[in-house]
């Protein structure tokens, strides 16, 4: 690749934009564009470990003394300035590499020059792809997040409340984790709309926007989830593959959809669009006119960028012929509960009240899916149970093994019990015998 081709697409501006991310991917602070009142020698500000540091671009071919020299007047006027860097996609020429090192061998200001090569190796080492000039994401870092055997009690935890089960019916508890693509990204935006009149609006913001990066686009977390993240965003590890093997049964580390740079671009526009709105004023003429106010792009700055990975913790509890998920996301010792199948019914999802097992099936089930099994006396699922009606009343049994075997007690019953089968029809019959007899007793003649 010759210095000519390297981001050869891209216009000066645009290349600004790129070395803006560039050093901030070098670890230099509140790097940002400078605002085009004068070219005096500065496009980028930013702050190094010693002070502001300014920063000229150039997007060609060569790069000779004269724009060392007035870099170096910007760096000595400049407030709290002691290093000045010219950046280039081409070539430095002898003078000014000669005019550099006189300055910065003086003990004053330091000159740093970055050229095409350099910006090669740098590139290398941020993920830049020097043909696009788009940087990719790189990312070895995730907020905290629990061990399965943390992951197991949780799921044990969930099942205390439920009746008649202990946790030796547990068949198995399958842990995995999933590592989401994420970013945390610092925006401000500043802009002012302005007619005839006069300024008509103005918008002055600083948003902290947090998104999931997968493969199907950027999304903004809710609320929930946002908090999660805000509250540990600073508690971030590294993440090992070893560790992550011995740890879950499985774990996945999502690719990020897009590069950085393409990400950015989608947080300028989320940020257009969302302080974009429509003014009413009044003309010098007296007459009333709208306007559509859409911040521009050069409105919105990127102060800051965070990729991170956000871990789901996601498990599966078999209890005989049932699987229940029980998933989370987790942000060091925080999670946040995203799927429960333990506290909910099989059948209809309802989640009050109590929640009973049945032994027959592994299933868990709200009041208005669980009876009495007739033989056992135990709970039984509406779901499972074999049913039949004695005494025209419908009867739930474990087997069908179960249901003929009281069908032989039941027809070896005395009549006078057989009734009891069905205790609302026999106290309806009782009460309205009585109170015919009585009725007719009230109303027999007189002899």
């Amino acid at each position: 690749m010759t210095e000519k081709q390297i981001l050869d697409d891209l216009n000066g501006y645009e290349f600004e934009e790129l070395m803006v991310d560039v050093f901030r991917k070098m670890g230099y602070d509140d790097v940002k564009v400078s605002k085009k009142t004068g070219d005096k020698g500065r496009d980028i500000i930013m702050e190094g470990e010693s002070g502001n540091v300014v920063v000229e671009c150039k997007h060609q071919d060569k790069v000779g003394r004269p724009v060392v020299q007035k870099l170096h007047s910007a760096v000595s006027t400049f407030e709290n300035c002691r290093k000045g860097i010219v950046a280039t996609t081409g070539r430095l020429t002898n003078p000014a590499q000669e005019y550099a090192d006189e300055v910065s061998g003086n003990g004053g200001e330091e000159i740093e020059l970055v050229d095409g090569q350099d910006l090669r190796e740098i590139g290398e080492s941020i993920g830049l792809d020097l043909y696009s000039g788009k940087i990719e994401v790189i990312c070895n870092e995730s907020l905290g997040y629990p061990g399965q055997e943390e992951i197991k009690d949780r799921v044990t935890h969930e099942l205390d409340d439920v009746e008649n089960f202990t946790d030796n019916q547990i068949d198995s508890i399958d842990v995995e984790a999933a590592f989401i693509p994420s970013f945390c990204v610092d925006a401000r935006i500043d802009s002012t709309f302005e007619t005839s009149v006069g300024v008509i609006s103005e918008v002055h913001e600083r948003d902290k926007i947090l998104f999931t990066a997968q493969r199907s686009g950027p999304s903004t977390m809710n609320e929930q989830v946002g908090g999660l993240v805000s509250q540990n965003l600073d508690g971030t590890r590294e993440i090992d593959m070893d560790e992550l093997g011995d740890e879950f049964s499985d774990a996945e580390i999502r690719r990020f959809g897009r590069t950085e740079t393409e990400y950015q671009e989608w947080v300028v526009e989320r940020e257009r669009d969302r302080y974009s709105h429509t003014v009413r004023y009044t003309g010098d003429n007296n007459v009333t006119y709208t306007k559509e106010c859409t911040p521009n792009k050069s409105d919105v700055e990127i102060r800051d960028v965070k990729p991170f990975y956000l871990p789901k913790i996601k498990s599966e509890t078999s209890i005989k012929r049932y699987n229940y998920g029980y998933e989370c996301y987790a942000a060091g010792n925080d999670i946040l509960v995203d799927r429960n199948d333990l506290s909910q019914c099989v059948h209809c999802g309802s989640d009050q009240g109590t929640i009973t097992f049945c032994e027959n099936c592994g299933s868990l089930n709200c009041s208005s899916h669980i009876k009495t099994e007739r033989l056992e006396k135990e709970p039984v699922c509406t779901g499972c149970a074999v049913t039949d009606q004695f005494f025209l009343k419908k009867k739930y049994f474990y087997t069908q093994q179960n249901r003929d075997e009281f069908q032989q007690i039941y027809q070896e019953m005395p009549l006078y019990k057989k009734p009891l089968e069905n205790k609302p029809l026999t106290a309806g019959a009782i009460l309205a015998i009585l109170s015919v007899a009585i009725w007719m007793g009230l109303n027999a003649p007189l002899i």
